[in-house]
């Protein structure tokens, strides 16, 4: 359904829910900004997510503290290619799992410079796609298998697929 702003789904019934799965559209190296609020009644909404400060790309795995809802509004406000807010899939879930927050962000348990975790080389060679993200350290020579750039020229530039808390880079 069509809200004053945004992409709003209304769901079946009223649901406790506490995490979003929510698929951007990935098929070239764009990035989105974005809020998600919830609502019971679309009159009083409530911002559980907000990465408007942040490009995030593909897979969007969101944890919130669970509320009843009837209303899921996302709100685009950025795209790195032009001006539309591209949604291919919404899940809406409540789930025990329970993640750790920072200020809204997942602080994560394990690695997520992955593939699984939609994270991307933007900038790099490399000869083997996604070699540095696909977490082998055993298969690597001088033909395949890693990333580099030229020392004094450029960068090896990776973009998780979301905003995270991170404490330690290896």
């Amino acid at each position: 359904e069509t809200g004053d702003k945004g992409i709003v789904v209304k769901l079946g019934m009223p649901c406790i829910i506490n995490r979003i799965n929510l698929l951007l559209w990935d098929r070239d190296q764009r990035a989105y900004s974005y809020y998600i609020e919830v609502s019971m009644d679309q009159k009083d909404w409530v911002r559980v997510v907000d990465h408007s400060k942040y490009h995030c790309r593909s897979w969007q795995f969101l944890y919130f503290p669970g509320r009843v809802v009837r209303f899921i509004r996302i709100v685009g406000t950025h795209n790195t290619v032009n001006k539309v807010f591209h949604v291919v899939t919404l899940e809406a879930v409540f789930t025990e799992d329970a993640q750790t927050l920072d200020m809204g962000l997942i602080v994560p348990k394990s690695n997520v410079a992955t593939l699984d975790h939609s994270a991307l080389v933007i900038e790099g060679v490399c000869r083997s796609r996604n070699a540095l993200l696909n977490g082998d350290t055993s298969n690597y020579d001088w033909d395949s298998g890693y990333t580099c750039h030229q020392l004094g020229s450029g960068a090896i530039i990776v973009q998780l697929g979301q905003p995270y808390a991170l404490d330690s880079l290896r």
